[in-house]
């Protein structure tokens, strides 16, 4: 994603591709996983926390990665949505 997305265009690139209940239920697992780590006293930065489960909520829901080909190619196909994912979650979570 080389375009700098507005609030507005950030939520309708997410909800073509994603329903709003993957993307509250996303959120959930993030902020449950951060009140986990706290009340075990696990020192886990927040950012780890929504990183490792963007990963994974993509690799269970994205179907239009490249996984072929340049590797440059699977990266930029990649971080066109761990990038928006990303910050959508921190948005919800007001970590931005």
């Amino acid at each position: 994603m080389n375009v700098i997305l507005k609030d507005k265009q950030l939520y309708r690139f997410l909800i073509r591709r994603f329903s709003i209940e993957q993307l509250d239920e996303l959120v959930e697992r993030v902020q449950d996983e951060m009140e986990n780590n706290d009340e075990i006293g696990l020192i886990y930065k927040s950012e780890n926390v929504i990183y490792d489960i963007v990963r994974e909520f993509i690799s269970w829901n994205v179907s239009d990665i490249v996984d072929r080909g340049v590797e440059q190619e699977f990266w930029d196909s990649y971080m066109a949505y761990e990038t928006p994912l990303v910050y959508y979650v921190k948005q919800k979570l007001s970590l931005e």
